[in-house]
């Protein structure tokens, strides 16, 4: 219900209940003229009490319909409110895919420049139909020129929703005439090429490992972004992330792989409890990761030991509930999302983060957005979870964090201040 409606509504109940005093008034002065002729006949008193039951049950009627409404006018403002206050945030993204980010306009574009039929999303939004459009992107991003319009993309998209540092993944390929390591050459040249320009978006590499592939080729990646790590010029490659297929692989196999990227200092993140498999996860705790990502299926223990050793976990709420079978709405977030609950519930360390946004047709406003209002968070909260995800970020140059933190310091404390002198919240 729009607010113009509510309005009107409310000026139409105000003429109503105006017109009722108005008749209140007169025909208490026509019973109390006629009051003495009639006192001796029982009927006056029926018409008595009828008439005054009818006009105090029609005040009360609009009465209590004038107090619905403006309630619902009140929390429809509330909640614009507080949308508004989520979309001007600065925002930081933590698990983002690259090519999980394509635009379907893109997509179609590229797939018509190699002569390919047309990729049509299905109408219903599930995991698996979502993910029946991966050998449709692979098609299209057949070179590196392909590659970097994707990335220009989804880092204009990303800014677009006001994210100010981003952690995007992506697992290297070789494309038409060139190899897995001018692809993240491509991707790195892009990024470095986008931070020239004015945005204030901060772009970020993890280089990931798909564990449905053999491990010869995890070495193979990693091998790749520890030379891109080490090269004097790095500034954007910050991890690794392990991740693909969770009914493939296994975890055990890919520890000295995982081992071998740590020790040569770079951050690693792991997809983790996607499906059931508690022993996998129980390793993967072991392992003791930077980061992990959804966490979606742990045991109580498992979370408390996370939350314990201060595992940020990385909640991808659209993603989470698909891969969940569940729909994609206020009630299933707060209710079945067991993980994001416990978050919020235990104060335990979070990011809210989109995974692969074109394909879910989602954005980092709107998975925020979706947190706050499945769990009536007010805009002190809202910020503080995007506050706390600032000692989540990958990031290792001390100067850079200290910047990042100081722009959502201050986009935070002037955000909450106008919205105090406007007297919208109070801390």
């Amino acid at each position: 219900m729009s607010l113009s409606t509510i309005n009107t509504g409310l000026g139409f109940i105000n003429t109503i209940n105006a017109h009722i005093a108005l008749a209140s008034t007169k025909w208490c002065t026509i019973l109390h003229k006629t009051a003495a002729k009639l006192v001796h006949k029982r009927r006056f008193f029926f018409l008595l009490g009828s008439l005054s039951t009818l006009l105090l049950s029609s005040t009360l009627f609009f009465h209590n319909l004038k107090n619905k409404l403006l309630l619902t006018r009140n929390k429809k403002a509330l909640r614009d409110r507080r949308k508004a206050f989520t979309r001007s945030l600065y925002k930081i993204e933590l698990h983002c895919h690259l090519t999980g980010s394509l635009r379907l306009s893109t997509l179609n574009e590229l797939l018509k420049s190699h002569n390919l039929p047309p990729y049509t999303p299905p109408p219903t939004l599930t995991l698996k139909s979502c993910f029946t459009a991966f050998p449709h992107i692979h098609s299209a991003i057949k070179t590196v020129q392909n590659l970097s319009r994707v990335t220009f993309e989804c880092l204009a998209d990303l800014s677009y929703a006001n994210v100010i540092y981003a952690e995007i993944r992506t697992t290297p390929r070789a494309l038409l005439n060139s190899t897995k390591s001018e692809y993240i050459e491509t991707v790195l040249s892009c990024f470095s090429e986008w931070s020239l320009g004015d945005s204030k978006l901060l772009p970020r590499l993890i280089i990931s490992v798909d564990r449905s592939k053999p491990v010869s080729e995890a070495y193979e990646n990693v091998k790749i972004a520890v030379e891109k790590f080490n090269h004097p010029s790095n500034k954007c490659l910050v991890g690794i992330d392990l991740g693909g297929d969770p009914t493939k692989g296994s975890f055990i196999d890919f520890l000295p792989v995982l081992t071998l990227a740590r020790t040569s200092g770079l951050k690693i993140t792991v997809h983790c409890g996607e499906i059931i498999n508690p022993s996998e996860i129980d390793e993967i705790l072991n392992f003791r990761p930077d980061r992990l990502g959804h966490f979606l299926t742990c045991t109580d223990e498992q979370f408390e030991r996370a939350r314990d050793n201060e595992i940020p976990i990385e909640v991808c709420p659209t993603s989470n509930l698909l891969t969940l079978g569940l729909n994609s709405d206020s009630v299933s977030l707060k209710t079945r999302h067991g993980t994001l609950r416990k978050c919020i519930e235990t104060a335990a360390s979070f990011s809210i983060s989109t995974d692969d946004p074109g394909l879910f047709r989602t954005n980092p406003v709107r998975e925020l957005w979706s947190v706050s209002k499945a769990f009536e968070l007010d805009e002190w909260r809202i910020a503080g979870v995007v506050w706390d995800m600032v000692d989540q970020v990958f990031e290792g140059n001390r100067k850079t964090r200290a910047y990042l933190a100081r722009d959502v310091r201050v986009r935070i404390k002037k955000m909450l201040r106008v919205l105090e002198e406007e007297g919208g919240t109070e801390k």
